[in-house]
């Protein structure tokens, strides 16, 4: 009867250190929580546009001769889909910042006549710019 129980207490302790065994070994192999597997960017991209995206953009535009400055809304849906709206449209002023214009005189200098052209440039803060651009001797023929 001794042999019996010892027998039996002995492949009762071998099969439950078996399964413990086998239990912790189990609980050690798996991955720690923190590493996640590595999805698919589309998916990514998809999961990131599930609300609309908005933003603005400008673009110069030339309408009917003048130049006119846009500004666009653009909103992006789920699934790629654009939708472009017109928020603003402002002309703009003229791109030359100085009104341009020549003056020819003829000037005598040491009683020889010449002709003379300047380039006059006004800018918008007042300032005036006279720049000799041409100089040409007259003879008895030219006048």
């Amino acid at each position: 009867m001794k042999k019996l129980t010892t027998l039996s207490i002995a492949i009762l302790a071998i099969l439950l250190g078996s399964t413990a065994v086998h239990a912790q070994a189990g609980r050690w192999s798996k991955k720690p929580a923190h590493i996640k597997p590595a999805k698919n960017v589309k998916q990514l991209r998809n999961n990131k546009r599930r609300v609309v995206h908005t933003y603005f953009t400008t673009q110069i535009v030339w309408k009917h001769g003048r130049k006119y400055k846009n500004t666009y809304k653009i909103s992006v849906f789920p699934r790629g889909r654009t939708q472009k709206s017109l928020v603003r449209s402002v002309p703009i002023r003229n791109q030359r910042f100085t009104r341009t214009h020549f003056h020819t005189y003829t000037v005598y200098e040491w009683g020889k006549p010449y002709r003379v052209t300047y380039k006059i440039q006004r800018f918008r803060n007042g300032y005036v710019s006279k720049k000799l651009m041409k100089k040409v001797r007259l003879y008895r023929a030219n006048y």
